[in-house]
């Protein structure tokens, strides 16, 4: 599993704001983990429960499964561009999408339907 650090770091690397080699302040790792924390809480409210508990500090773990990092780091990304002033290209905010709509195929379970016993039958004339 992946700290709360690393992955406001790989987004604010996805939108060139941060060096590989340089560290964060405190107050970009405060904002950071507000916006993960709130993106979290609107993903859970729209239905994709991905079993994700609130961030305290940096060092806490990302409790997600595995297959919704990428989904997670991308849009996580694209929601502190403006925030950092970082460039969010058009390909970066493609993959974002896209790597949401693969996730949620992964999360949401859409089951069987069946009629109801009372519906007419017959060729309706």
């Amino acid at each position: 599993m992946s700290t709360a650090a690393q992955f406001i770091k790989t987004a604010l690397q996805l939108i060139l704001v941060q060096g590989s080699e340089a560290d964060l302040e405190a107050d970009e790792f405060s904002s950071g983990i507000e916006y993960l924390n709130d993106m979290m809480a609107e993903w859970d409210g729209a239905g994709v429960s991905l079993g994700f508990t609130l961030i305290q500090s940096i060092g806490d773990e990302v409790t997600i499964p595995s297959f919704a990092n990428q989904a997670v780091k991308q849009n996580l990304a694209v929601r502190l561009g403006p925030e950092f002033g970082g460039l969010v290209s058009p390909l970066l905010d493609r993959n974002a999408k896209s790597s949401y709509v693969a996730m949620l195929s992964a999360v949401v379970d859409i089951g069987n339907t069946f009629y109801q016993s009372t519906l007419p039958m017959g060729s309706g004339n």
